[in-house]
């Protein structure tokens, strides 16, 4: 008889969680759901005006990846190990991706070599740069910041001062030559009308780690864009950084800032409030209509002021790595503080409004062990970055260009694949 009633009320147990979970999976937390197109529209007038950037059908920014399987058997992103490996989501078992193509034959001459003091940097680049493209953004400030040496031509150097008539000379071109009229796409490039993209592997040998860094530029802070996996606002939410930029054809992407781990930290994204409740312990980044990054505590702005400020983006994630082109965290600080090693990373960062990096760095292998917070900041103040931070790392870092994946994701450094995130940041239409 004891028996019996055990097994009822184990039973009754079993029901009571699964219709728990479900409610949790898919009804507690979706508190607004993805905006249909109406809404999408008026927002983006709200936004950007009555003449909005708006889609360009005439060319597929993805490329060829299609199809593919994946089988997960344990990848929870609502459970926060960050206090453990430096990221937020622990992932096992098997993976079959049309993306399986890492970054071997992508790495370019393009070579860092930091020294002890981070205020001399040198950064040796016999390919095309485009770290000084363009003066008004140009990292290298004075003597004391950043040098850049560069064998190679520029559309923004090659204008002359030649005398013209009483030695006045002849005015440059304000438009580097980064945007072309059509499509034009190489292996480590993009550019058309409104947007810019340019890749590079770095090697970073005082730290013996590897980083890719995209540099983006673009018309309009509309083609800096956020997508949810699966289309869908929610905890457990997710899915591959390469599944969901094809799902939105997107030119290139990284990981986001793994919001389905946590219940507070604002969430705004393409304009909408998804998540209001301040986090007293994390900073946000906030990107605005205009193109400009600033970064702060929940404390100083509600998000509904942020709304009203035309806040185009935020993510809570952090820390805040760069403000105002100084570095603002010391050298032990870690997501974590049990964790003060190296790991993989995602950080975006901005040089100028509309003029942008993303950056994600391989890590926890003998072949890179990856990058501390401190070491991170360091090598975007190299680029000029003005404002810099730190999204979702370890395992969930990852970098997909026109469908490819460019580094090498990992959780362990063993097995080297993608591992599934809530949400991505990316660039296209």
């Amino acid at each position: 008889m004891k028996t019996v009633k055990w097994n009822v009320l184990f039973a009754i147990l079993i029901v009571s969680y699964t219709v728990f979970s479900a409610l949790y999976t898919f009804v507690i937390p979706t508190t607004k759901t993805i905006v249909k197109d109406e809404d999408t529209q008026k927002n983006m007038e709200r936004l950007f005006g009555s003449t909005f950037p708006g889609s360009n059908p005439s060319h597929d920014y993805s490329s060829s990846s299609s199809g593919g399987s994946t089988d997960v058997s344990s990848d929870d992103p609502s459970i926060d190990d960050s206090s453990k490996n430096g990221d937020s989501s622990s992932y096992s078992g098997t993976y079959s991706s049309q993306d399986a193509e890492f970054s071997s034959d992508f790495i370019d001459d393009s070579s860092y070599y930091p020294i002890e003091d981070s205020s001399s940097i040198e950064i040796i680049d016999d390919s095309s740069s485009w770290e000084t493209g363009d003066s008004s953004s140009d990292p290298i400030e004075d003597s004391s910041s950043s040098e850049i040496i560069d064998d190679s031509s520029s559309a923004a150097d090659s204008s002359s001062s030649d005398d013209q008539g009483g030695g006045v000379p002849v005015e440059e071109d304000p438009t580097p030559t980064y945007f072309t009229d059509e499509p034009v796409l190489t292996e480590t490039s993009y550019s058309d009308q409104n947007i810019y993209i340019s890749i590079k592997t770095v090697r970073i040998e005082e730290f013996s780690t590897t980083a890719y860094v995209a540099d983006v530029r673009v018309k309009s802070a509309a083609y800096l864009k956020t997508a949810f996996a699966n289309d869908r606002y929610g905890r457990n939410q997710s899915e591959y950084n390469s599944v969901i930029a094809a799902s939105k054809n997107a030119i290139l992407s990284i990981n986001g800032d793994n919001y389905g781990s946590r219940s507070t930290g604002y969430v705004i994204r393409n304009g909408e409030v998804y998540q209001d409740t301040p986090s007293s312990s994390r900073e946000v980044l906030a990107i605005n209509a205009d193109g400009t990054f600033y970064t702060f505590k929940h404390s100083e702005y509600t998000a509904d002021e942020l709304y009203d400020m035309f806040t185009w983006q935020a993510f809570s994630f952090g820390p805040a790595l760069i403000n105002d082109g100084q570095i603002i965290i010391g050298e032990n600080a870690e997501v974590s503080q049990s964790d003060r090693r190296g790991n993989p990373r995602t950080a975006i960062g901005m040089i100028e409004p509309l003029h942008y990096i993303f950056v994600v760095s391989d890590g926890r292998s003998t072949e890179s062990p990856g990058l501390t917070l401190y070491e991170l900041a360091t090598f975007m103040q190299s680029y000029g970055v003005k404002v810099g931070y730190n999204l979702d790392g370890g395992g969930s870092t990852s970098m997909v260009f026109d469908g490819r994946i460019i580094n090498k994701p990992t959780a362990d450094g063993i097995i080297f694949k993608e591992r599934r995130v809530t949400d991505i940041v990316y660039i296209g239409y």
